[in-house]
């Protein structure tokens, strides 16, 4: 998985590089970029911890298709007894892996764009639960798992920042210069509600942290 990462990165990089054969095609480049994102949200099962991430193709100006990876975790405030006194706790009651393909509008303003999709995903919820049986030795607890498929309407909207032209790019958040040569590739960061309707609810807000070609340079 890691080495795929590094070939994405060095892919978008050799797309974003100026050319110095002809003019018309300075402004060739395709607009793909992938990010992260992690924050919290809230469902009708508790409050929700989630992270996702995504690949993102624009074309035709504004039109946005994208895919993307989450994980939701939503947990519930428990408590736990020490001695005589009580600490809260945060129980993590059910598990989603979803998988989700979006279309939506996206518009740049320089180095700023907003975004919103919407699509249909595949989410599989696991859950665990606990019993406790009362017999003639006492009382015995176990676990059952339970899991489900069900199919969603995922949503998102999504505020960024990013380079507004075309520089040399620099890693280690900014400091080490990577040749000479100024590319269209760079990083961004931004704001993000992700949610998703669908068997289980949930909606969220966050921070991304992209890298990739995030406009027509």
């Amino acid at each position: 998985m890691k080495n795929i990462f590094v070939i994405f990165i060095f892919c978008l990089q050799a797309f974003g590089q100026e050319s110095p054969v002809s003019n018309s095609l300075e402004n060739s480049n395709p607009v793909v970029f992938a990010e992260i994102f992690t924050g919290l949200g809230g469902s009708a099962a508790g409050m929700s911890f989630m992270w996702n991430g995504t690949i993102n193709y624009q074309f035709r100006e504004t039109d946005l298709m994208s895919f993307r990876y989450s994980q939701i975790l939503v947990t519930k405030l428990g408590g736990t007894a020490i001695g005589y006194a009580g600490s809260p706790t945060l129980n993590t009651e059910a598990t989603i892996d979803e998988y989700a393909l979006l279309y939506g509008k996206r518009w740049i303003s320089n180095g700023t764009s907003f975004s919103i999709s919407g699509g249909l995903s595949l989410s599989k919820r696991k859950s665990e639960q606990y019993f406790e049986i009362i017999n003639s030795i006492g009382i015995k607890g176990y676990e059952e798992i339970f899991s489900d498929k069900y199919v969603g309407f995922p949503v998102e909207l999504s505020l960024k920042w990013f380079k507004a032209r075309k520089s040399v790019f620099r890693a280690y958040y900014g400091i080490i210069p990577i040749g000479r040569t100024k590319v269209a590739f760079g990083r961004s960061v931004g704001l993000k509600i992700s949610g998703n309707f669908g068997k289980t609810n949930y909606l969220g807000m966050g921070i991304s942290y992209g890298f990739g070609l995030h406009k027509n340079y």
